[in-house]
């Protein structure tokens, strides 16, 4: 179907021309707009106020807090364990772990950047943790996240990945904060698989 176009006369004028098309117009209804309007306050305000969601991207932020331990003594002992599990061997079938695959990209003073790659589908995550001496102890900022931009869902594994290194170090003494808002499908995570 061929569409005409009709200009205004006064496009000689100096002024535009005016484009009438034979389209006909659309319109949202009113009761659609309030329906739309109200969904998404709803959506806003659930983000916001409550704690069930997950981050956008999957990822974990979890704090721990070490009493009466120095920074140096806590991350020595996490770097001594980035290094025993830098292996390939994570177990086969059933058996399968994560507690594998660790390798230590930087230490500084204050910081350790790793990556951890998942045994079987071989994604990776970039893991840091910050270290803030307090006066009870050492306070650790762990973080960890996937580095595939479309994964939104992890099974808990950007937790594992940190709580596993932990765990491992045999540290104790110790407290951590996270929660599903910060920390994808944490309620759900399985440490001794993820």
């Amino acid at each position: 179907m061929t569409e005409y176009i009709a200009l205004d006369k006064k496009a000689d004028s100096g002024h535009l021309p005016q484009v009438k098309s034979n389209q006909p117009k659309r319109k949202m209804s009113m009761a659609c707009k309030l329906v739309l309007t109200a969904s998404l306050v709803l959506i806003i305000s659930g983000i916001i106020t409550v704690d069930a969601f997950y981050p956008l991207h999957a990822s974990c932020k979890i704090e721990y807090q070490f009493k009466a331990q120095t920074c140096d003594d806590v991350k020595s002992s996490l770097v001594k364990q980035l290094g025993l599990w830098k292996g390939t061997e994570c177990g086969e079938g059933e058996n399968v772990h994560q507690r594998c695959r660790y390798h230590l990209v930087k230490e500084t003073n204050n910081q350790i950047v790793a990556t951890h790659v998942t045994p079987l589908k071989k994604y990776i995550d970039d893991m840091t943790m910050d270290f803030t001496a307090s006066d009870d102890g050492c306070h650790v900022h762990a973080f960890s996240t996937s580095r595939i931009w479309y994964a939104f869902l992890d099974f808990g594994t950007n937790y594992c990945n940190s709580h596993n290194l932990v765990v491992g170090t045999g540290l104790e003494n110790y407290s951590e904060t996270t929660k599903d808002s910060i920390c994808t499908q944490y309620s759900s995570r399985n440490c001794s698989r993820y």
